[in-house]
């Protein structure tokens, strides 16, 4: 599998302060390891950002990979990205052309099928581009803005200290 083409489209037009990749195959045990290797690297990137943030990337990356097992069988690539600016990319490439369906939950209807909805509630945006190889679905989540506030503080406190 080719690289993933994250500025391409939407997808990532900033600076990075960190990338990292994970390539494996799309089954269910790799992708458990791709979303706990995420969500070790932003404990890693952003040690001050809130429980909620971080646990929004793991559901987040969940819902993508799960995508992936369920409808793109063959390898996956997860992409994340700080650009050090108060948020990152996570962006999960496979090897189905086709783009992700949304839908809309109807009243008592089963839960199912629903994880593009989650992912836009819980992401500052997303969407989606083709590459040679099949695609790439990508999503924005906020992540350090709690982090320069903390800092912030903590700055704060040390100058009054001095």
């Amino acid at each position: 599998m080719s690289t993933i083409d994250h500025r391409r489209g939407q997808g990532w037009r900033g600076p990075k302060k960190h990338e990292r990749y994970y390539d494996a195959l799309a089954d269910e045990l790799e992708v458990r390891r791709i979303r706990q290797w995420l969500v070790s690297l932003a404990e890693r990137w952003w040690p001050a950002a809130l429980e909620s943030e971080r646990d929004a990337l793991g559901t987040v990356a969940a819902e993508l990979l799960a995508n992936v097992v369920r409808h793109a069988p063959g390898r996956v690539r997860a992409l994340l990205l700080d650009s050090g600016q108060g948020n990152c990319l996570l962006a999960v490439a496979d090897q189905n052309p086709a783009g992700p369906v949304t839908r809309e939950a109807e009243p008592g209807e089963a839960e199912s099928g629903l994880g593009l909805v989650l992912v836009r509630e819980l992401t500052s945006g997303w969407g989606w581009h083709p590459v040679p190889f099949g695609k790439v679905v990508w999503a924005h989540l906020p992540m350090s803005r709690h982090t320069r506030e903390a800092s912030a503080r903590a700055e704060s406190r040390c100058s009054k200290a001095d």
